[in-house]
């Protein structure tokens, strides 16, 4: 959705009169405020793996937050070699830049785990969680203990990797919107005969 942004902002650029008085904004990011009333994208208990790749909304508790990090996207790499005849893909090395010349590649990241809320459970079920990432802007939007509703993309990830052990993956949740609804939670806490004392 961001490079559609992008190029929407190209458009605009080439085609309006106004041109001139614009300019290009590099780090615009879309978001997804509300996702439409259909079963299937709201969901108030932790994403399996069959909605891999699905837009969803998923309500829960933040258990967890973790240090915001500054996490580089991309890196310049070079030959280890001077022969440039042919390339086997071995012999790389990361070519040394000066600090600040890829703004760009750098985002903040941080990780949060949600669980499920346990007020929507059954009863005997132990609420489950999901770690959730969170990028640019949305990160440091919440703490522990917040109730909220987070638009996101499930995906899977592999986890690290040690020698000899088999690969492992596990199912996250990429953000692309962060709402906190805490005061939703007092507000409905609240009641006429409780507002009336106070008036």
């Amino acid at each position: 959705m961001d490079e559609a942004l992008q190029l929407a902002q190209r458009k605009i650029l080439e085609e309006s009169s106004l041109a001139h008085h614009l300019s290009q904004k590099r780090h615009v990011h879309a978001r997804c405020v509300r996702l439409g009333q259909v079963p299937e994208c709201q969901l108030s208990r932790v994403p399996r793996a069959d909605e891999v790749g699905r837009l969803i909304c998923f309500v829960g508790t933040v258990t967890r937050t973790g240090m915001v990090k500054l996490l580089e996207t991309r890196k310049l790499q070079g030959l280890d070699t001077e022969e440039v005849s042919r390339c086997d893909g071995k012999k790389f090395k990361e070519v040394v830049t000066d600090t600040g010349d890829m703004p760009d590649a750098c985002r903040d990241y941080q990780e949060i785990k949600v669980q499920e809320q346990v007020t929507k459970l059954a009863i005997g079920n132990i609420p489950r969680a999901i770690t959730v990432i969170l990028e640019n802007d949305l990160v440091d939007t919440c703490k522990p203990g917040d109730d909220v509703s987070i638009i996101g993309t499930v995906i899977r990830r592999w986890r690290n990797f040690t020698p000899g052990d088999r690969g492992d993956v596990e199912i996250v949740m990429l953000a692309n919107h962060v709402k906190v609804n805490n005061e939703h939670r007092v507000s409905s806490l609240v009641t006429d005969e409780i507002m009336h004392e106070f008036m």
